[in-house]
């Protein structure tokens, strides 16, 4: 019977010597004897070869390649067959992310196409930030939108923004709009590193607490759509996993003391209240603290 050299096979076998010799490796392909100086292939090693490429094509992870085809004849049947069921579910699993992933490359094509800027976030948050971009009067003050902006685009790419969110933003009217601008930049303010004479400290009282009454306001005014972001956010380890991001990138995003104290205040007004409260028990436990 003829023999080969490893170059030879591998090109017969429409593959390269390395990747010959990382199948010897594995132990995948055994080791020819050698024969004066050289491995010795044989059409054997070349059929072997041929049927790993041929499995490794069609799917098969190499790992389950000795199971599916062993070196001795009576492998049970049944093993085979479950190894190759449990790798077409593989298959199967990767098409459904390919699937998902064609259905994002499709919207954002027609994003780009209506002329919208890319961004993971739901397009009416796009124009949620954008509008309060245009109605704050300080541009100095412009850092803090970028923030919240930046908080939310994180927990968007966390997948933890429920859909609900999009239909409370899009009934905002103009008076939420222009009173969530004057507080984000009232908001911003409150940064004493930044704006250290902004206010003296019977009128950060003051503030802080115009502040709350501010936002629970615009929470008041969209009660029924704010309840159901609420409702729909996830609960048990996903919930927890959300709050804690929330808490966490709050704390980075936010971290003057009087701007935790409006957080405070609204969270603890939000618990009060006896709709809000209810469902922000349900999802945090009674001890979950944000700041």
């Amino acid at each position: 019977m003829g023999s080969m050299r490893v170059k030879e096979m591998a090109d017969l076998a429409g593959t390269t010597t390395r990747t010959v010799r990382y199948y010897h490796r594995v132990g995948l392909l055994p080791v020819p004897p050698v024969v004066a100086g050289h491995r010795d292939y044989g059409i054997e090693h070349l059929a072997r070869l041929l049927r790993i490429r041929w499995l490794a094509e069609s799917g098969i992870p190499l790992g389950k390649i000795p199971q599916i085809l062993p070196e001795r004849p009576d492998h049970p049947i049944d093993a085979i067959e479950a190894d190759l069921l449990a790798t077409r579910a593989q298959i199967e699993a990767r098409m459904a992310v390919l699937r998902d992933q064609c259905e994002r490359i499709d919207r954002l094509v027609a994003r780009v196409r209506s002329g919208e800027v890319l961004s993971p976030l739901p397009v009416v948050l796009e124009h949620f930030y954008n509008r309060i971009e245009v109605l704050i009067e300080d541009p100095a003050t412009l850092s803090i939108v970028h923030t919240d902006r930046r908080i939310i685009l994180t927990l968007a790419l966390s997948g933890l923004i429920p859909s609900s969110l999009g239909p409370l933003i899009d009934g905002l009217s103009d008076e939420d709009h222009r009173a969530v601008a004057s507080m984000l930049t009232t908001f911003a303010k409150l940064d004493r590193n930044r704006y250290p004479d902004a206010y003296d400290d019977e009128e950060r009282k003051r503030v802080i607490k115009e502040l709350e009454e501010t936002a629970w306001a615009v929470l008041e005014r969209n009660r029924s759509t704010a309840l159901r972001v609420l409702q729909d956010l996830p609960s048990g380890g996903p919930g927890h996993l959300l709050w804690k991001q929330v808490a966490r990138l709050s704390k980075i995003g936010y971290p003057e003391p009087n701007q935790r104290q409006v957080i405070k205040l609204l969270l603890r007004r939000v618990r009060d209240d006896t709709e809000f409260g209810l469902v922000l028990e349900e999802k945090t436990g009674k001890d979950w603290d944000l700041v």
